[in-house]
Order: structure tokens, then C-alpha cells, then sequence
């Protein structure tokens, strides 16, 4: 158990969880390592509890393994033609790579600080989705290849019901935003999440105002400064 002020380095490793085939069998494998991250954990409570909310109980490492198999059913669905293409084209370490960071953005997107109401699509929580997703990809698979992907991903069809006129209006927004990831990527400055925070907090990203039940785009929506 951690004693009072007492520190601890989380160490956490990022492993490719996928399958292989070869002459005839399939294959389980997670030996590619993908990222790293290290996280410090004090205890500050004289009763024992620790900060991290484990119970008290600290691992000095905790290795997390990824499913690409379970990135793919989530977000294969939702990718453009195009995007599919360029996908399929690349390294499997990319594909977790380039997944990994749709995932973590759109987990950082659900925080609390952004409202419950249109947090997908085209609310901050949207516009800071799209910056953090772009950065974070951007800063593991390359700026360009980030810039193909993402961008065939706005070429998807508008919803039945949604006309394409304002439906351009989610675009228009969408690819700014990545815009703001990729050059976050590009020129970084420290921590990528503070870099997008900062841009959201200063009005760098944009989201679209009056959206109707289903937060989509009206006519009488206007892209605005986010102000998070």
C-alpha cells in the first residue's frame, strides 16, 4: 500500500492486439509495441487511499493491450469509400495507430466540461474531437497521410433527411478543425492535448451554432469560436 506523500511512475504500454495467417493457421498476436505513456501517482491521504482511485493499490507497471479487431468493428462502418481504401493500403501498425487516435479523441471529447447536448456532431465537443483526433494521428502515422485519411473521411454521403447544402456546412467545419490538429502536429509545442486545449479555449476551433434536434446544421447555422 502507498504511504502518505509517497510516489509512484505508472508505466503503460500500448500493444497491437491483432490476428495473423499463415500456411493454412491463424495466429493470435500482440508483440508490436505501439506508445508509451508515464503517468506519476501520489498519495496524499493519511488514511491509506490512494489518488488513483485504485483501492490503495498501485501497480508499478500496467501493460494495456489493444484490440485493432475491435477498433475496426467500431469505426470501419463509418469510414468513406475512399478513406477504406487509403486504410486497407497501410501498415497494420498504422491502422492502430490511426484508430488508437480516433478513439482517445473521441473519449476526450465525452469529458464533462463539454455539454451533454450535440456533443457529436458539429457542438466544442465535435470541434475539439476532430483537432485532437488530427493532432494525435498526425504526430504517429505522418501529417500527410493524416491529411488523406481524414479528409476522405468528409466525403461520406449526408444522411436521408439532411440536405447536402447544409450537410456542407459540417464539412466545412469538420475539415477546419483537422486543419488545426494537423498544424498542432506539425509545429508541436509540448503536450498535444494542452496544444488542442489551448486552441479551444482561445477560439481556434470552430463549431456551428442553432443546430436542430438531431444537431444538424440549419439554415440559420454559422460556424463560431469555440470558447471553452
Amino acid at each position: 500500500r502507498m504511504s502518505e506523500g509517497e510516489c509512484y511512475t505508472i508505466t503503460t504500454e500500448y500493444y497491437i492486439d491483432y490476428y495473423v495467417t499463415s500456411g493454412g493457421y491463424t495466429y493470435f498476436s500482440h508483440s508490436e509495441l505501439v506508445n508509451v505513456t508515464q503517468e506519476e501517482v501520489c498519495d496524499s491521504n493519511p488514511s491509506g487511499g490512494s489518488q488513483n482511485g485504485g483501492g490503495g493499490t498501485v501497480t508499478e507497471h500496467d501493460a494495456r493491450y489493444d484490440s485493432l479487431d475491435d477498433l475496426e468493428f467500431q469505426y470501419r462502418a463509418q469510414m468513406s469509400e475512399r478513406e477504406e481504401e487509403i486504410y486497407d493500403s497501410i501498415s497494420v501498425l498504422k491502422r492502430f495507430q490511426y484508430l488508437h487516435s480516433a478513439s482517445s479523441a473521441f473519449n476526450s471529447s465525452s469529458e464533462p466540461r463539454f455539454e451533454a447536448v450535440c456533443r457529436v456532431p458539429n457542438g466544442q465537443a465535435d470541434a475539439y474531437r476532430h483537432a485532437y483526433w488530427n493532432a494525435l494521428s498526425g504526430s504517429r502515422i505522418g501529417i500527410d497521410l493524416t491529411r488523406r485519411l481524414t479528409t476522405a473521411h468528409e466525403e461520406k454521403p449526408a444522411p436521408d433527411g439532411y440536405q447536402e447544402d447544409l450537410h456542407y456546412k459540417e464539412t466545412v467545419m469538420d475539415l477546419f478543425n483537422n486543419s488545426v490538429g494537423l498544424n498542432i502536429a506539425e509545429n508541436p509545442e509540448g503536450d498535444i492535448k494542452k496544444s488542442v486545449d489551448i486552441a479551444l479555449r482561445t477560439g481556434n476551433l470552430y463549431y456551428l451554432n442553432n443546430l436542430d434536434s438531431n444537431c444538424w446544421a440549419t439554415g440559420n447555422s454559422q460556424l463560431i469560436q469555440t470558447d471553452l
